[in-house]
């Protein structure tokens, strides 16, 4: 569960950065409330494109491994965690 909330925020994140406009005219372009939008386009600041993209791949990675692709579930949360909080910067920790 910890996983799927960090990538419907990112998701989020992402369909909200990509968009232009007033809160309102993206909430409604996206099918969100305007308070959703709000957040997101607040939830960006210090973020740019790669270090989205950086973070919702260290997501998909870590989904894999929690559902046993992975050898070591709890690590790959930790990472996750620790990428995410570090605005996807931290990419190049991977090592198998």
């Amino acid at each position: 569960m910890i996983v799927a909330a960090f990538a419907m925020k990112l998701r989020t994140m992402a369909l909200v950065g990509g968009a232009s406009g007033s809160i309102d005219a993206v909430a409604g372009e996206l099918g969100m409330a305007p308070w959703q939008a709000r957040n997101a386009r607040s939830s960006l600041q210090g973020w740019d494109q790669a270090g989205l993209g950086a973070a919702i791949l260290e997501v998909a990675h870590t989904d894999g491994a929690v559902k046993g692709s992975g050898p070591n579930p709890a690590y790959a949360l930790e990472r996750m965690v620790r990428v995410v909080a570090m605005r996807g910067k931290a990419m190049e920790l991977r090592a198998g």
